[in-house]
């Protein structure tokens, strides 16, 4: 079944050690934030004050769950602080940050990371030539890192006792963001409030979230209206959910929100080029005009991406915790960067060295997936992946036209030569010491088949002393011709 919905409301969770229930009574910690006047008049849920002076930090998108688990934890008791991380969303964070600063929280962060997103993670992603699963180049699941890393550097520099987020009890992104919290800051505590069932009682569905927002406060609450959900940033966008949890049937033309229709685009064929150091994008070359800078490279590949109907994926995958997900998929300068990347590296590359990144390359998308990225195997796989990157210095040009990005002319100072010092003479012999292997194969193959030959023969000769009467024995030599 593809109805999650159904299966939140029916599971049951268990916490770990450092995942709190809200309704319990932590230690009081010596750093707080004060409460603002926004938290009277919320209606009780818990036992109210239980939690009062103990703070915590929110990751917030400004959608209805965010809104809601704000305005949750205050009822709570807690001192609330809002964290709202700009790498490129759709639309900007202007709204956003107008949401987060209208919920009574006591202090809200604003933290432009589009940069440190693509160099820390978007890139060594392209360098390894990463899709989960062949097809998802993990723009969503890559988010999920910066943020919380963001997150914990906050929590532990300003002494927030708690950190939280509005991950479904049934999702990835739960695991990226706690597996971080684990790997940078231990000893943070992590409030988990879809695993907690008076949460989940209160949170059953879109509408019993808008009433109660609605019935405390929320003045500007303005939920999308759209049927199925949404995540994007400056390098892809996924939408799931409502009509596209049915993978019979197509995704509707509102689910696509980041590129045209291919079958649509009337543009013609236009040529990028695409400048690498070692492995990392440098520049890009539309027409005349050259971009250095990354975040523009980024936002000039996504706009031309987009004209042209490029990366668009609708696929049926898995998720870590054992279920399978209908998305859509739309990641334009994702799917342009990694057409000519991987086209250098054919050009560049130790045939060797190719077979072996090869290797790593689906667990490096396995791991990003599944929330390892802070983890000692994904430390050993980059390492790996940045020393396969050195020497992959060039540019490629990559023709986009309908839907496509194809590779057309690529030059590189480091390409092995294309003319051979080898003569025939060498090439004779190289031929002779690797047919000599498959001679002899050929050898040991042959004396087998005779071995075979000859106790099939035995066998059949002998096969008469098994039947019980002569009449048998004439009629097997008339067969076989004894």
């Amino acid at each position: 079944s593809y109805s999650f919905c159904t299966l939140l409301s029916n599971m049951q969770y268990n916490l770990q050690d450092n995942m709190v229930s809200p309704t319990a009574s932590p230690e009081r910690s010596e750093r707080s934030c004060s409460p603002k006047e926004g938290r009277r008049g919320l209606t009780k849920i818990g036992r109210r004050g239980e939690q009062e002076g103990q703070s915590v930090l929110v990751s917030f998108s400004g959608g209805l769950v965010g809104v809601f688990l704000v305005k949750w934890l205050l009822s709570e008791g807690y001192d609330v602080a809002i964290l709202v991380s700009d790498i490129g969303q759709k639309g900007g964070v202007d709204k956003v940050v107008e949401a987060a600063s209208s919920l009574g929280a006591a202090k809200v962060f604003i933290e432009d990371m589009k940069k440190e997103f693509l160099t820390d993670f978007v890139i060594p992603s392209l360098c390894a030539n990463s899709a989960y699963e062949g097809r998802d180049l993990l723009g969503t699941a890559l988010s999920r890192f910066v943020f919380a890393r963001k997150q914990v550097q906050i929590a532990e520099r300003e002494g927030y006792t708690y950190v939280s987020h509005g991950c479904s009890g049934l999702g990835n992104d739960q695991c990226r963001f706690e597996l971080t919290y684990s790997a940078l800051y231990p000893q943070v505590k992590v409030i988990t409030p879809f695993r907690n069932p008076a949460f989940r009682q209160i949170a059953r569905s879109r509408d019993s979230m808008i009433e109660w927002c609605l019935a405390n406060g929320v003045e500007s609450l303005n939920p999308s209206l759209s049927n199925h959900s949404e995540d994007s940033n400056i390098y892809s966008c996924c939408t799931w959910g409502g009509v596209l949890d049915d993978p019979k049937s197509p995704a509707p033309p509102s689910a696509w929100l980041s590129t045209s229709d291919p079958m649509q685009v009337s543009k013609p064929a236009q040529n990028v080029t695409l400048k690498f150091v070692n492995g990392r994008p440098t520049a890009l070359v539309v027409g005349r005009e050259e971009r250095t800078d990354l975040i523009n490279i980024f936002e000039v590949l996504a706009q031309m991406g987009r004209e042209h109907g490029i990366g668009r994926k609708d696929i049926v995958d898995n998720k870590f915790i054992g279920v399978k997900c209908r998305r859509v998929l739309e990641c334009p300068a994702g799917e342009i960067l990694l057409a000519a990347h991987a086209d250098l590296e054919n050009a560049c590359m130790d045939r060797e060295v190719m077979r072996l990144r090869d290797v790593f390359t689906p667990k490096f998308s396995e791991l990003v997936y599944n929330g390892f990225w802070f983890s000692p195997e994904m430390d050993f796989i980059q390492a790996a992946m940045a020393k396969s990157q050195e020497g992959i210095t060039g540019s490629v040009t990559v023709r986009l036209y309908k839907g496509t990005a194809v590779p057309v002319s690529r030059s590189t100072p480091f390409s092995p030569p294309s003319t051979s010092t080898v003569t025939p003479r060498d090439i004779e012999g190289y031929i002779k010491v690797q047919a000599q292997r498959l001679q002899g194969h050929a050898c040991v193959m042959d004396a087998y088949q005779a071995q075979q030959d000859t106790a099939d023969k035995v066998k059949k000769q002998t096969a008469w002393k098994n039947e019980p009467h002569s009449s048998s024995y004439v009629q097997y030599c008339k067969e076989n011709g004894c």
